[in-house]
């Protein structure tokens, strides 16, 4: 730490000067920078998104939910079936389909259904299948004892509430650097280490800096970057909120720019 401090009050780091395009009045002029303007275009989509995806999938399971309704006041209407074909599997889920043949008053019907490998087996042990039907509708049909569950009823809200998170951190994200740069107040800020940080299952290098506020303080803050670009003692521009100058971060920021420049 003695180290890192007599770095922070050494004479080359006394003739620190903030960037010329950080110098003018504030609030800074402010645009976003191309990953700005795409992360914009990422949060634009997961709002629409999160109006959208939640009213397909809940007509979806308003259908279904009506289907199996349908079935189960119908639940005499069976005849025998057998089956006809077990496909490969071809989806992501691992299942394979499944089609059958039944007759209803005479004439015959085809359906199918999806399985998983041990349905399937169960399946092919069995003789014969039995089909339920729908009077009305004989061409609806399911394999009884392998029905087709439906979605629960509370999916659509669940996934709403789910892509609310990522949009709400997202646009904290972008908010939070639009107002660093447009209202922050700069200082000198000098990488004191590094350290490991876990995310989305691997490992990254977190640097770690200090800078002192006017007011005397000393706050920390860190940035991804590597050791061999940001060695112990380098000196950086740091942007803080005067505010809460625990909210601060290096410059430059990776979303917005400065629109002068």
């Amino acid at each position: 730490m003695q180290t890192i401090t007599s770095k922070m009050n050494s004479p080359d780091n006394e003739s620190w000067r903030p960037p010329s395009e950080l110098s003018g009045s504030l609030p800074r002029s402010v645009r976003f920078s191309g990953k700005g303007v795409f992360l914009m275009c990422i949060v634009a989509l997961l709002a629409g998104g999160a109006v959208f995806l939640p009213v397909w999938i809940y007509q979806q399971t308003a259908k279904e939910l009506e289907l199996a309704r349908l079935f189960a006041a119908h639940a005499n209407s069976l005849t025998n079936g057998v089956v006809t074909n077990v496909g490969p599997v071809t989806s992501d889920d691992e299942q394979h389909k499944v089609t059958y043949r039944y007759e209803v008053r005479g004439r015959s019907y085809e359906g199918s259904v999806r399985l998983s490998g041990r349905n399937v087996k169960r399946l092919q042990e069995q003789p014969a299948i039995v089909v339920r039907y729908l009077p009305d509708s004989p061409e609806r049909s399911q394999i009884v004892g392998y029905e087709h569950r439906p979605p629960p009823a509370w999916l659509p809200l669940f996934i709403a509430g789910s892509m609310v998170f990522p949009i709400a951190l997202l646009s904290l994200q972008l908010k939070r650097q639009r107002y660093l740069l447009a209202e922050g107040r700069t200082a000198r800020g000098v990488v004191t280490g590094r350290r490991w940080v876990q995310s989305e299952g691997a490992r990254h290098t977190s640097m770690r800096y200090e800078f002192t506020t006017p007011a005397g303080g000393t706050q920390k803050g860190g940035f991804p970057g590597s050791p061999r670009r940001f060695p112990e003692g380098t000196v950086i521009t740091v942007l803080y909120d005067p505010d809460n100058p625990r909210r601060n971060a290096r410059y430059p920021l990776e979303f917005v720019r400065i629109a002068e420049w």
